[in-house]
């Protein structure tokens, strides 16, 4: 029998109120990790994802502020998290941020903003934690991408673009840490039931013609995400760094639309 046993361990989520990012944060605290839940400007939601780990699963959570565009603010939340368990065995870079946009209407700004927070605000998370990780002699950083990278589907070229860049990101720094016994791995997620899916796809029309183009024939669920990053973080997955893992029901290499 195969179990999955994080007790002790920490986990650093980023962008862990809702979505994605919770289901995470409260996988990983299932399997016995403290996790330390970050936010940029949703309190109550991360709130609420700090109670249910404490009350779902006995596990300590804290709530830890940044905007991870702001280098300052990642160096105090990494910090803050140190001081509170010890150190930091897990970092999951999975605040990101889209717009449906054609690039003609693309203002330098909104390419900037998305840039800042998917890949920027991504490679300085991985500069605070890795001398964390380097001094435990191991740790796993697992980098929420998306399908996007591949098939430029998902919001528009600036998303395509940063997204594309944190794959790159993944191999690079896989290679530079792998002697430390640090893995760095992705999953690259299309169509997931999010607050952005709904958003962009209000109608229940809508939704449901998506599916024609979907092998397993249903729209991804965060806790789909979430299944591969505990994975990633296990030593099941021991022998595998810098690999981006694609999670799309099958779409994007079975000739879909």
């Amino acid at each position: 029998m195969i179990t999955i046993d994080f007790t002790g361990r920490t986990a650093l989520v980023t962008g862990a109120g809702r979505g994605i990012g919770r289901a995470i944060a409260l996988k990983l605290a299932g399997a016995g990790c403290n996790v330390a839940v970050n936010y940029c400007s949703d309190s109550d939601s991360a709130a609420k994802v700090r109670d249910e780990i404490e009350t779902l699963f006995g596990k300590k959570a804290i709530l830890v502020r940044a905007d991870i565009r702001n280098y300052d603010e990642v160096k105090n939340m990494v910090q803050k998290t140190v001081e509170e368990f010890g150190t930091i065995d897990f970092l999951i870079n999975n605040s990101g941020v889209t717009s449906v946009t054609g690039v003609e209407n693309l203002v330098p700004e909104e390419w900037k903003r998305v840039l800042d927070v998917n890949l920027t605000g991504t490679f300085y998370c991985c500069r605070e934690c890795i001398p964390v990780m380097k001094k435990n002699r191991g740790g796993r950083i697992v980098n929420i991408s998306s399908a996007a990278a591949l098939t430029g589907r998902g919001g528009g070229a600036h998303y395509a673009a940063t997204k594309g860049g944190m794959d790159s990101l993944t191999r690079a720094l896989a290679r530079e840490v792998a002697g430390f016994n640090i893995l760095v791995n992705g999953i690259a997620p299309a169509l997931i039931e999010t607050d952005f899916y709904y958003k962009r796809y209000p109608t229940s029309a809508e939704r449901e013609k998506l599916l024609a183009y979907i092998p397993v024939g249903r729209i991804g669920r965060p806790d789909d995400i979430a299944g591969i990053c505990i994975f990633l973080c296990s030593d099941l997955s021991g022998y595998i760094s810098g690999e981006t893992i694609l999670a799309d029901g099958g779409r994007t290499f079975t000739g879909s639309q």
